[in-house]
């Protein structure tokens, strides 16, 4: 049997939302982001926190303060709060990704 991706990632929403897990979403949220812009910005796994975020706030255009809030701030109190962060991340992350060259567009 076979479970698309897509109804995994919804199951397991619902198990961390009953568990209130708010702290261990924050974190894995924080952790894919550093993933996918670590290798963006030509850095290390083990790259320290501060260096990351400098690297972005100088990329993105954002605050270091703002960057460093996203990437290693408290815990969201609530659900509403949880989602903020997960699009705030996911906009860091977009403004990163690479740019494609003029050949490439079609």
């Amino acid at each position: 049997m076979t479970v698309r991706a897509a109804e995994t990632v919804r199951g397991r929403a619902r198990l961390y939302r009953r568990a209130h897990a708010r702290a261990a979403v924050a974190e894995t949220l924080r952790a894919a982001t550093l993933d996918r812009v670590r290798p963006r910005l030509n850095l290390p796994p083990d790259a320290p926190d501060d260096e990351v975020t400098a690297r972005i706030a100088a990329r993105a255009g954002v605050a270091p303060e703002r960057v460093a809030d996203l990437l290693h701030g408290p815990v969201p109190d609530d659900d509403r709060e949880l989602l903020a962060l997960a699009r705030e991340l996911d906009a860091l992350t977009r403004t990163l990704a690479p740019q494609s060259s003029e050949g490439e567009r079609r």
